[in-house]
């Protein structure tokens, strides 16, 4: 009996579920090897429809991360203690603002990304006028 190893998530897959977790209202998207991807907020914790993920798929989102993130000049040159606390930020341009947190599990890394998104311009115009 032959196993066939999956192939790790693409970047249009990671996108698809992060878009998924923004439409439907969640706060968070989590991936973590031996688990399936999971959104929570709004209605509390899914499974998404997808495969178990391995340690190479959760690479590929810190890889995604890491190649996206925001990093301010200051940062950009620094020494490797300036980049320990490197905070792992991709701005979706009028969507959302997206928040990585990596930690080491068994198996690889976990990845938990949290969905910020932009205030309503009502919203954002009543705070500009109280400043």
């Amino acid at each position: 009996m032959t196993t066939t190893v999956p192939e790790p998530i693409d970047e249009t897959i990671l996108t698809r579920m992060l878009r998924f977790g923004l439409r439907t209202g969640a706060d968070r998207v989590e991936f973590q090897p031996g688990r399936r991807p999971w959104v929570d907020g709004m209605g509390g914790p899914r499974e998404l429809r997808h495969r178990q993920l391995t340690g190479e798929d959760t690479g590929v989102v810190v890889d995604y991360f890491l190649g996206n993130g925001l990093v301010s000049s200051r940062l950009r040159g620094a020494a490797s203690g300036g980049a320990s606390s490197l905070p792992l930020l991709v701005e979706w341009k009028g969507e959302a603002l997206l928040d990585a947190r990596i930690t080491s599990v068994p198996g690889g890394l976990r990845v938990c990304v949290d969905l910020v998104r932009p205030l309503p311009p009502a919203q954002r115009k009543a705070l500009e006028q109280e400043l």
